[in-house]
């Protein structure tokens, strides 16, 4: 993509708002079970529960006035510039790469420490998906942790004896998430 198109894109969609149809659990009772997929062509969501599609207006959060914030609205929107020119090759820079997403995080929290864990590259085209091994898009409203998981996490990552101080304070976790292509579109 253009950056030329990108800014003809942006411009269109400032102070726009649309409706989209988004998928919402139906709650049942039942535990859902997520089934994380490989990657590739076939890769699928896989979910074992019941979702009912809402119609919805979305509101580009770029026009938003004040900007959201982390404390708020729980995103924030943030422009970072990255060194990293092949995501698809971050194996080769990752150290680099997970050093600056520490400084971004830090920067926009005012954390004093942060941890990067999980690299997902994500594309709704099988081709790519196919090329690549990336895994599909998210297609149902979700969060990634519930208070127990997070927990879990963090011990799963650092060990039971450095988790245990830091969950005695405030921790979070943030997904740090970024187009590696220019302007995510989905009409």
């Amino acid at each position: 993509m253009t950056n030329a198109w990108n800014d003809r894109y942006y411009r269109a969609m400032t102070n726009a708002s649309t409706t989209a149809v988004l998928n919402y659990l139906i709650p049942t009772g039942e535990r859902p079970i997520y089934i994380a997929s490989q990657g590739g062509a076939d890769a699928a969501l896989r979910i074992g529960a019941e979702f009912e599609e809402k119609r919805v207006t979305i509101t580009d959060a770029r026009a938003l006035t004040p900007p959201a914030s982390l404390d708020v609205q729980g995103f924030e929107l943030v422009e970072h510039h990255t060194q990293v020119s092949d995501f698809y090759q971050l194996s080769d820079v990752q150290d680099q790469y997970e050093a600056e997403i520490v400084a971004l995080v830090l920067s926009a929290t005012g954390a004093r420490d942060a941890l990067v864990f999980d690299h997902t590259l994500r594309s709704d085209s099988p081709d790519v998906r196919g090329q690549r091994s990336t895994r599909e898009t998210a297609s149902v409203i979700h969060n990634d942790y519930t208070d127990a998981s997070a927990r879990q996490r963090l011990i799963d990552l650092v060990g039971e004896k450095i988790a245990e101080p830091r969950l005695q304070r405030r921790y979070a976790i943030i997904n740090v998430w970024r187009s590696i292509r220019g302007i995510v579109f989905n009409s």
